[in-house]
C-alpha cells in the first residue's frame, strides 16, 4: 500500500503571511490558521504533495496538504490529529521553515519525525506533554502510544511545518485537529503596501492598502508626525520633501502585536549651493551628497559615482553632484573647496616682551621647551625663542628662531632696594619694594615655563611654591614697560 501525506505549517514570527489555497497542496500554498481553536476537515482532498521526509524511508507520499499559522510568544507546541475514517494510518514530520520550505528529505530545517506503524486503526497522531516516545520513530510497533511524540518548544520569530502522511491511501479520510496542551500564542500577521514609494516633487500623496490578517486594532505612523488608528487609511499626503518611514502596529485580542514598515521618499528637483569649505594646502576634504533611496550619483569634475568622495585640489575648486532617484527626480548640489594660505608667524620684540601676529592658537618654545600658549611672552631667560601657530582652518606653521642674549638678573636689588627673601627658600617667599607703586610679577622656571601667572602687587608680595621641586626660578618684575628679573632657588 502506498503512503500519502499532508503538511501543516506553523508560523511563529511577526512576518507577513497570506491565507493560502484551501487545499494547501504545497508548502507555499498552505492554509493559514488564525487561532488555537480546534477544527475538522470532513474529507481531505487527494492528490497533494509528494514530499518525502527522511524518516519515511522509500515510501513516497502522493496526497500532501499544508496549513500555516502565526505565533507571537514562545511556548510548547502540542497537537493531535485524529482520522475520521476507519482503518487509517497517519504519519508526520516537523520542520522549521523560517527561511523557506524544505527542498529535500534531508533539509537542514528538519526538527523531528514519526513514521511509527500501529496497525491502521485510526489512532491519533501528534505531540503531547505526556508522551515518553523517542522520536524520530520509524518502527513497526503496532503500539498506538508511539504515534505521539513529546511536545517541542516553538520560538517566536520562527516558522514551523508539520507534514501529515496518510499511509492508508487510497482510503479517503477527514480528521479532527486540535492544539490541546499548547502554551504558545498566535498573533496577527502584519502587511501593507504603499504606492508610489517615491514621489518626484516638493509634496505628494501615496495610496496605502492594509493586507494584515487577524488583527483587531491598528496604529499607523506615517513618519511625518501624523498617526492614524483606521483599519485602512487609504492614502496619505506628504507636504514637503524627505525620506519617511511608514510603520504599522497590528494587535490581536490576545495582546500580541506585530510591526511592519515601508519607506516613502519625496524627492524635490532642486539646485542648491552648500557652504564653502576651506582646507590647508596638501590636505584632503570629504564631500558627501544627500542620501537618495535607490538613487545614483555623478560628481563633476572627476566623474565619481559614489555618495561621498575625497578631493585634494591644488587651488580653489567648485564641485557639483547630481543625484537621480529611481523615478528620475534630480537633485544638484554645488560646493566650493578653497585652499587656505599658510600662516607665517613673525616674532616681534618690544623691550622684554615677545609678540606675534593674531592667529587661532599659539605655542611658544624656549630652547625647544614649551613655555606659553599666549600671543605674547615675557623674556625671562636667555636662549632661542620660537612660536608655533595654527589658524582657524587648522593650518599651521612655525616662526624663525629669535635668539635672546645679555638678559641681566638681580640688578633691581642693588639699584632700587628690592628684596626677595629667603633665598634660597623652602617654597614660601616674600618680595619687598621701597614704594607702593603698582607692579606686575611673573615667576618662571629655568626653562621658561610659567609657574606663577602675571600678578599685580604693591609694597610687598607673598607667594608660595610648595608644590614645586627644588631648583632655580626667576621672578620677573614689570613696571613702566620695563622688566627686571630676580633669580632665586627652592631648596626643601
Amino acid at each position: 500500500m502506498q503512503k500519502t501525506g499532508i503538511l501543516i505549517v506553523l508560523i511563529l514570527s511577526i512576518n507577513t503571511w497570506v491565507l493560502g489555497q484551501s487545499s494547501g497542496t504545497t508548502c507555499q500554498t498552505a492554509v493559514q490558521l488564525l487561532s488555537l481553536d480546534s477544527f475538522t476537515v470532513d474529507t481531505v482532498p487527494m492528490g497533494g504533495s509528494s514530499f518525502t521526509p527522511s524518516c519515511f524511508g522509500p515510501n513516497t507520499p502522493t496526497d500532501g496538504h499544508w496549513y500555516q499559522f502565526h505565533v507571537c510568544t514562545t511556548g510548547q507546541l502540542a497537537w493531535l490529529c485524529t482520522p475520521t475514517a476507519a482503518n487509517v494510518e497517519l504519519d508526520w514530520a516537523l520542520y522549521n521553515i523560517t527561511n523557506g520550505c524544505p527542498t529535500n528529505a534531508n533539509s537542514a530545517n528538519y526538527v523531528t519525525c514519526n513514521f511509527n506503524y500501529s496497525g491502521e486503526t485510526s489512532n491519533p497522531v501528534g505531540m503531547s506533554s505526556t508522551s515518553s516516545s523517542s522520536c524520530p520513530d520509524s518502527a513497526l510497533s503496532f503500539n498506538a502510544g508511539k504515534e505521539i511524540c513529546p511536545w517541542e518548544t516553538v520560538t517566536a520569530g520562527q516558522t514551523y511545518a508539520i507534514f501529515l502522511n496518510n499511509y492508508s491511501y487510497p482510503t479517503a479520510t477527514g480528521w479532527n485537529f486540535n492544539f490541546t496542551g499548547s502554551t504558545f500564542n498566535m498573533g496577527p500577521t502584519g502587511s501593507f503596501s504603499v504606492s508610489p514609494d517615491t514621489i518626484c516633487g516638493d509634496s505628494g500623496t501615496v495610496s496605502i492598502a492594509n493586507n494584515s490578517i487577524s488583527a483587531t486594532s491598528q496604529i499607523w505612523n506615517f513618519g511625518d508626525g501624523v498617526t492614524d488608528t483606521a483599519s485602512n487609511p487609504g492614502s496619505h499626503t506628504y507636504a514637503q520633501p524627505g525620506t519617511y518611514i511608514v510603520s504599522l502596529k497590528d494587535s490581536s485580542l490576545s495582546g500580541c502585536t506585530t510591526f511592519s514598515q515601508k519607506i516613502v521618499e519625496v524627492a524635490s528637483s532642486v539646485i542648491s549651493n552648500l557652504p564653502v569649505e576651506t582646507i590647508c594646502p596638501g590636505l584632503t576634504s570629504t564631500l558627501s551628497a544627500p542620501g537618495i533611496l535607490n538613487g545614483t550619483y555623478l560628481w563633476s569634475p572627476g566623474g565619481e559615482t559614489s555618495q561621498s568622495i575625497t578631493v585634494a585640489p591644488i587651488s580653489s575648486t567648485t564641485y557639483s553632484v547630481t543625484c537621480n532617484s529611481t523615478n528620475n527626480c534630480t537633485l544638484t548640489q554645488n560646493v566650493t573647496v578653497n585652499i587656505d594660505t599658510v600662516p607665517i608667524p613673525t616674532i616681534i620684540r618690544s623691550g622684554d616682551t615677545l609678540v606675534t601676529q593674531y592667529f587661532h592658537t599659539y605655542l611658544w618654545k624656549l630652547n625647544s621647551n614649551d613655555i606659553s600658549s599666549n600671543q605674547e611672552v615675557i623674556i625671562n631667560s636667555n636662549g632661542d625663542y620660537q612660536v608655533f601657530v595654527t589658524d582657524i582652518y587648522g593650518c599651521s606653521n612655525t616662526s624663525a628662531i629669535l635668539n635672546v642674549t645679555g638678559l641681566g638678573v638681580n640688578s633691581l636689588i642693588l639699584e632700587q632696594g628690592i628684596t626677595l627673601y629667603p633665598n634660597p627658600g623652602n617654597g614660601s617667599f616674600t618680595v619687598d619694594f621701597p614704594d607702593n607703586d603698582l607692579k606686575k610679577i611673573e615667576i618662571t622656571d629655568a626653562i621658561g615655563r610659567t609657574v606663577l601667572p602675571l600678578t599685580t602687587i604693591m609694597g610687598q608680595g607673598h607667594f608660595s611654591l610648595n608644590e614645586l621641586s627644588n631648583g632655580l626660578y626667576f621672578l620677573s618684575i614689570i613696571q613702566n614697560n620695563q622688566v627686571k628679573t630676580l633669580k632665586f632657588s627652592v631648596a626643601k
